[in-house]
């Protein structure tokens, strides 16, 4: 197999070149995979498409994460990276008090906050020197696809030709949607986060905190240089009603801990807002493709998983490539079924942790959360009471669909309340109209979480 190194010109009519795989995306997902890869003896050039590493919304390294950087190979490239050590966290989560969790009993030892730019660097640095080829602030190549044989990309003026494709573009997922994958999303979870400096000298402790409020959560984490990262956690609707600054004011102003430990910094120049919402790519896989990461499965911050997440994926989407070099035509499928499970599992973990925070029952933003999907949601609707379409509430519509149960088609929904009905009728039309679709459990369901959100109004 070729070590990646460009290949030399060819005459018109030679056969394209062969380069194992093509990974687009160079973050921890897609680097990861490309050193997996050249451990196992397999070619892989990397496309990374940013000029530099993007703001990062967690950058805490959980102590779980330690065993995986070493299967893969970095772990002494992380001990060496000048990342601040993390003792522990402490987490003010369903209760006011802030308590301790302290990583001496983790028997992985300690976690890092991470200079994400340092991280991501190095890892593309190990992919280089393992032999993958790295090509830095590049678009994506056109790929034609040619039957069993792989693919075929124009790179740098040569055709070359890759019997894999790694999709690790993080949540955008390029080359899955391109492929007619879907992203299904759980929940609008959102992240505005600024880095803080201190206004003076300051004594900042190593742990990371987290605390609870009525209308989402925080995260505050020191970095290097006694700065401070602060991200504040909420959905899309109460990022829409002010904007960043707005939402960042207004869940500091909630908190206690949080806005103690930002006081002695100075006010945050920009806010950077990222999505961070839990969703997932279906497929995951096909043929000749598979995506790692964010790309395939994306988590909600607050399980500490991403990295780990990453890793995993990249080490199992290498041993997947592997076998199916080797002419196994279900790897692919066992990889993606793989990612299914585990994300299911999460799923659950992350409902029970939401769960732990009962002190805000009124709050949608936690109410939303007590589910693992909107299908476990229980009915609570009155099917006699009179419902009726908000004004604008179909333009508001399209941004709820998270919240519905699979299968409901939510602007056909919307237009069976149009006019105003009993919420049984409703449901009646909206069945009558699909009834191949969603069970009449689940349109009721989403017909109480359009009421919910102010979608549906309720009339005398």
């Amino acid at each position: 197999m070729s070590t990646g190194a460009p290949p030399p010109g060819r005459s018109q009519g030679e056969p394209p070149a062969r380069a194992d795989v093509l990974v687009l995306g160079g973050g921890p997902a897609g680097a990861s995979a490309a050193i997996a890869l050249r451990r196992r003896g397999i070619s892989a050039l990397v496309v990374e498409r940013a000029e530099g590493p993007g703001v990062g919304i967690g950058e805490h390294l959980a102590p779980p994460t330690l065993p995986l950087l070493a299967r893969l190979g970095v772990l002494d490239g992380v001990l060496a990276g000048g990342h601040r050590r993390s003792a522990g966290v402490r987490s003010a989560w369903g209760e006011p008090a802030l308590r301790d969790r302290d990583y001496i009993f983790c028997a992985e030892g300690e976690g890092f906050h991470l200079n994400r730019a340092a991280f991501d660097g190095m890892l593309l640095d190990v992919a280089e020197a393992a032999g993958a080829r790295v090509i830095r602030g590049g678009d994506p190549p056109p790929l034609v696809r040619r039957g069993p044989s792989g693919w075929l990309a124009r790179i740098g003026g040569d055709e070359l030709r890759f019997s894999a494709v790694v999709d690790a573009t993080g949540r955008a997922a390029s080359f899955a949607r391109a492929q007619g994958a879907r992203r299904r999303a759980w929940d609008r979870l959102v992240g505005v986060s600024a880095f803080l400096a201190p206004r003076d000298a300051v004594e900042l402790e190593d742990a990371l905190w987290v605390e609870a409020v009525e209308g989402g959560w925080l995260y505050s984490a020191p970095l290097a240089g006694d700065r401070l990262v602060v991200t504040l956690f909420a959905d899309t609707d109460a990022l829409a009603a002010g904007g960043a600054a707005a939402l960042a004011g207004a869940l500091l102003a909630q908190s206690t801990h949080t806005a103690a430990r930002v006081a002695p910094f100075s006010p945050a120049g920009e806010w950077h807002v990222r999505p961070a919402c839990s969703e997932a790519s279906d497929p995951i896989a096909g043929p000749g493709w598979l995506a790692v990461g964010d790309a395939a499965t994306a988590r909600d911050p607050l399980s500490s998983s991403g990295i780990a997440h990453a890793l995993e994926d990249a080490l199992d989407a290498a041993s997947a490539i592997e076998a199916h070099l080797g002419g196994d035509l279900q790897s692919f499928s066992r990889y993606a079924e793989a990612r299914r499970r585990a994300f299911d599992d999460y799923l659950s973990t992350r409902t029970r942790t939401y769960r732990m925070e009962p002190r805000f029952p009124g709050s949608p933003f936690w109410r939303r959360r007590w589910w693992a999907s909107p299908e476990e949601a229980p009915v609570l609707l009155d099917p006699r009471a009179r419902l009726r379409l908000a004004p604008r509430g179909l333009q508001r519509a399209r941004s709820a669909s998270p919240e519905l149960p699979a299968g409901v088609e939510v602007e056909a929904l919307c237009s069976a309340a149009e006019r105003g009905a009993p919420a049984h009728a409703i449901v009646a039309a909206y069945r009558a109209a699909h009834p191949a679709g969603a069970s009449d459990r689940a349109v009721i369901v989403a017909v109480q979480a359009l009421l919910a959100r102010g979608i549906f109004e309720a009339i005398g």
